[in-house]
């Protein structure tokens, strides 16, 4: 709610929008919290009575920001004010209008916030999916090994040959891909 109260005059504030914008999906998610939210968005708003005498340079685009988010939360107590700047010759109707306001009022016209990203969910969705797919791979290996013809000089299975082990000196880099010379990573005493 600091982000909000952010004084800057007339300008333009990205931050001030993007928090209103993030306060009324907070309320719309948390019930609970809507009065406070409205409360400190009200707040950012000129009173009603005051703002057809305010010049044109005075006026604040912000406020038409927070007064979209008002209008998501559909905030009665706000409407006065609302209505106001919206009745002003030089609002920006590009923003919001009178009738995308009553809409949104009305519980219209809002979409539907964005699903949490549930990460842990999908680390667990992944590691599901590369288990299933290497239970296949031991099907079609097992499969193919059962109908594959057998010599009988042969074994069923060839022993696998160790890697040849390269020798790393110790002013080369470091073969686990750190980009350190191999005596500053894994070539240290003790490592």
């Amino acid at each position: 709610m600091r982000v909000l109260a952010t004084p800057t005059g007339t300008e333009f504030h990205y931050g001030r929008s993007s928090a209103a914008s993030i306060l009324a999906r907070i309320a719309r998610r948390h019930p609970e919290t809507r009065d406070t939210v409205a409360a400190a968005l009200r707040a950012q708003l000129p009173a009603a009575a005051v703002i057809p005498q305010l010049p044109a340079e005075a006026i604040d685009e912000t406020w038409l920001w927070i007064l979209l988010a008002l209008s998501g939360i559909q905030d009665e107590a706000s409407r006065p004010q609302a209505l106001a700047l919206l009745a002003r010759d030089d609002n920006d109707e590009m923003l919001l209008d009178r009738d995308y306001y009553e809409a949104r009022m009305r519980g219209e016209l809002i979409g539907d916030d964005p699903p949490v990203y549930d990460l842990a969910g999908k680390y667990v969705q992944l590691a599901d999916m590369v288990r299933w797919e290497q239970q296949i791979e031991r099907e079609r290996a097992a499969q193919a090994a059962q109908s594959a013809p057998r010599s009988p000089k042969q074994p069923a299975t060839q022993p696998a040959k160790p890697a040849p082990k390269v020798k790393v000196g110790r002013n080369d880099p470091c073969p686990c891909g750190s980009g350190k010379k191999y005596k500053q990573c894994h070539g240290r005493p003790g490592q």
